[in-house]
């Protein structure tokens, strides 16, 4: 690597070596805020070569490999920055998310808490500690680094949002919704709060709410064939035919398989007086799924009445 240095640049002794390899370690960052992750790499690799103790160096190639979705190399060369300085707690949190990227939760978790140790505040290292006790399907605990996130950041939307599908997994849908009306307050353009939002709606009864949820989803993400299908049903449960059969539409025009929503908009069909409508939507339905007893059903009641 140090073949790559221009000649004028390597020092006579070891204080100009040091002075060098905090240049490079300088332009190493501004090229990684910029984004130029290889001639980043470069000037931190070189920043190594001559000052092996410049472990920050480790901690931004370590970032560099996690991006690129090679942990293996990020983990080896946190391991090597940790022999320089093993109590580093940026080390130790970089190992942790390289082991976290390799699905190594167990030991991404003890790494963060050696870093959260040196520093208690920082929030989003508590987020990454609920998320791996997530992983580890711990709700509990990964339920208390989320409420210690919160009072940490109280304006983290993430940890509101994952802290709501833990409580709404365990049956507690009123606090679901309480959690993601504060995650979609702090961030209005958070669609999936929106989405998850209209299905604990939907789960306490409160149609109305999770039609207008359902609503700010599609307008932030217009492509979100499940929501779709989700507000056809919703206005099908409070008598909106004419907007259910536009939402189940919308979905057979997006995937043209979907048995049930072909089902549905047959029957906002026939409520609407649309025969044809409904016959057409039936028996498409009963094309994709022969075995679609209560499509066979409608199709049969349109019959009787026409």
């Amino acid at each position: 690597m140090l073949d790559d240095m221009p000649e004028e640049l390597i020092g006579d002794n070891q204080d100009d070596s040091k002075s060098i390899a905090v240049e490079y370690f300088r332009s190493g960052v501004e090229r990684f805020l910029e984004g130029m992750s290889e001639l980043s790499r470069r000037d931190f690799l070189l920043s190594l070569e001559l000052d092996p103790s410049l472990v920050l160096s480790y901690c931004y190639l370590s970032s560099i490999y996690n991006e690129e979705e090679d942990p293996d190399t990020s983990i080896e060369l946190c391991r090597k920055g940790l022999l320089e300085d093993p109590e580093n707690a940026h080390l130790h949190f970089c190992l942790g998310s390289s082991y976290d990227l390799k699905g190594m939760k167990k030991e991404a978790i003890q790494e963060y808490l050696y870093y959260l140790n040196e520093f208690p505040e920082d929030a989003e290292c508590v987020f990454m500690i609920a998320n791996a006790y997530d992983d580890l399907e711990d709700s509990e605990k990964s339920k208390g680094y989320y409420r210690q996130a919160i009072k940490l950041d109280p304006e983290h939307c993430k940890a509101y949002f994952n802290l709501s599908l833990l409580e709404g997994a365990a049956g507690n849908e009123k606090e679901a919704v309480c959690l993601l009306k504060r995650a979609v307050t702090i961030d209005p353009d958070y669609w999936k709060g929106w989405v998850k939002l209209g299905v604990y709606f939907s789960k306490i009864g409160n149609v109305q709410e999770a039609i207008v949820s359902y609503k700010h989803a599609l307008q932030l993400s217009p492509d979100l064939i499940d929501v779709y299908y989700n507000l056809g049903i919703s206005y099908k449960l409070t008598g909106q035919f004419a907007e259910a059969a536009k939402s189940f539409r919308e979905v057979v025009g997006r995937n043209d398989e979907d048995v049930n929503a072909w089902h549905n908009l047959g029957v906002m069909n026939f409520q609407l007086g649309d025969t044809e409508g409904a016959l057409q939507s039936f028996r498409t339905a009963i094309s994709l799924d022969l075995n679609h007893a209560e499509a066979h059903y409608r199709l049969s009641c349109v019959y009787i009445t026409t």
